[in-house]
């Protein structure tokens, strides 16, 4: 049995075979990585997530360049995260390459960052340091003035100043110190009694 086919059946067989290869093709295309996939995959990355269990409070993407025919996708970003004892913001640039499943971390750089500590050690806890610091010498004080700190980054440094008499003649005496406060993102406040200084004062 001969079947005949129509000039119009034969346009709707090829409109029907387009139709299916579009839909197979849009199926498989790749989608970028969103905004929340990259900021995952920058928490995978970072020591400061790993390590500090930082949770994100903005994520923002300033500029990004997506080359579909090239198969790569570069996306600069900024984040801001924090935890109990400090807040992190930092700038990243990340390079993406299209493979048959999809887009894949190929590169990673931190373009900059910086750490803002959630408190700082008060005068009171530098005086309560230099007494502890005093306990374990035989030399016995009257004094202990702590002043005004500098602060430079995540330095924190009180000017001190021990006082006493001698015992065997009535005259004063005094020795200078400097308390330094190290912030570390992992241990909190760290701190160190340095004895090389003098203040400028008499």
């Amino acid at each position: 049995m001969r079947v005949k086919i129509t000039l119009k059946t034969m346009l709707c067989l090829i409109l029907t075979v387009c139709m299916v290869c579009g839909l197979s093709a849009c199926g498989n295309k790749a989608h970028e990585k969103t905004e929340d996939q990259i900021s995952e995959d920058i928490q995978t990355q970072d020591d400061y997530f790993i390590n500090c269990n930082l949770k994100v409070d903005s994520f923002s993407i300033a500029k990004r360049q997506t080359n579909p025919d090239d198969k790569n996708d570069f996306v600069w970003c900024k984040v801001t995260a924090s935890n109990s004892d400090f807040l992190y913001s930092a700038e990243y640039k990340v390079t993406y390459v299209l493979y048959n499943d999809g887009w894949i971390l190929e590169g990673y750089s931190k373009e900059s960052s910086s750490i803002e500590p959630s408190y700082y050690p008060t005068i009171e806890q530098a005086e309560a340091l230099m007494r502890e610091y005093y306990e374990n010498r035989e030399k016995e004080y009257e004094e202990i003035t702590v002043y005004t700190p500098t602060q430079e980054d995540t330095t924190v440094t009180f000017p001190c100043r021990v006082s006493g008499f001698f015992d065997a003649i009535p005259r004063p005496w005094y020795s200078d110190f400097a308390i330094r406060y190290q912030f570390d993102p992992q241990s909190g406040w760290i701190s160190e009694i340095d004895s090389s200084v003098n203040l400028w004062f008499n």
